[in-house]
């Protein structure tokens, strides 16, 4: 008779499993379900990675079928509240350190679809990257949009002060000239 497995932890983690051993090259089933999964300390990836990821929350969803001599197992991958640090000095996507960063956080989501394909001595990760490239771009863009004000709020910011300095000066070499008079 099948197997029949069934872990949770209670809260955000579970996995289930139709183990069909009764049977030669047999399907069997796997699912894992991670829910909302907070993570409480930071991600480095070592000195020589451009980036740290500080925090977010992770979904995971994986289901599909297995038999001894394949894999046809296809998940989702949920990232929110993406908060990401990037080493001074260090470039992403040829932008420097703070850009790279706004960049990354207005990322605020982020979902990889996939899937495991293959062979159990061989197996593939296949990646939708279409999607998640498209993703990127938008981000890209959003956080584009977001550099662009924010340089040309500054750039106005100067222009006034510089407007205002020139008035004061212009001002005060009026008073004197009324003082003289």
């Amino acid at each position: 008779k099948p197997i029949l497995v069934d872990l949770n932890d209670g809260k955000a983690i579970s996995a289930k499993s139709t183990l069909n051993v009764h049977e030669l090259n047999a399907e069997n089933s796997l699912s894992i379900k991670v829910t909302e999964l907070k993570r409480k300390e930071a991600i480095d990836f070592g000195e020589d990675t451009a980036a740290v990821l500080r925090d977010g929350d992770m979904s995971f969803d994986l289901d599909g079928t297995f038999t001894t001599q394949s894999l046809n197992l296809p998940f989702l991958l949920k990232l929110r509240n993406l908060n990401v640090d990037v080493r001074p000095g260090k470039k992403i996507l040829g932008l420097e350190e703070k850009d790279a960063e706004m960049v990354l956080n207005a990322m605020e989501s982020l979902d990889v679809k996939g899937e495991f394909l293959g062979s159990w001595d061989s197996p593939k990760l296949k990646i939708d990257y279409d999607k998640l490239m498209e993703r990127v771009q938008k981000a890209l863009v959003e956080s584009g949009k977001k550099l662009a004000k924010q340089k040309i709020d500054a750039e106005k910011k100067k222009a006034e002060e510089k407007v205002r300095k020139k008035a004061d000066e212009k001002i005060e070499k009026a008073k004197e000239k009324l003082d003289g008079k």
